[in-house]
């Protein structure tokens, strides 16, 4: 399994059905510009995966989230980076 987030603008909403199994959360800014520490409001950013991860390992009932992670980034380095 690989894991990819919607992006650029399509972050996991409160209208999302998966978003009650989000634990992580994000600081946000509301405009388009940068800002060391923030992310920018509805815009999906590379550490929003987990969130991805936590929606997708309570829908499938797995009990250990970090060890599925794991699992999930062991898979992508064998695809895109086989001789690592």
């Amino acid at each position: 399994m690989l894991i990819e987030t919607d992006a650029p603008w399509c972050g996991i909403k409160n209208t999302h059905p998966g978003k009650k199994y989000v634990q992580t959360i994000f600081e946000e800014k509301k405009d388009k510009k940068f800002v060391l520490g923030k992310c920018v409001k509805n815009r999906c950013e590379p550490c929003h995966l987990i969130q991805v991860i936590e929606v997708l390992a309570n829908v499938r009932g797995v009990e250990n989230i970090n060890k599925f992670g794991l699992k999930i980034k062991e898979n992508t380095e064998k695809l895109f980076f086989p001789s690592i």
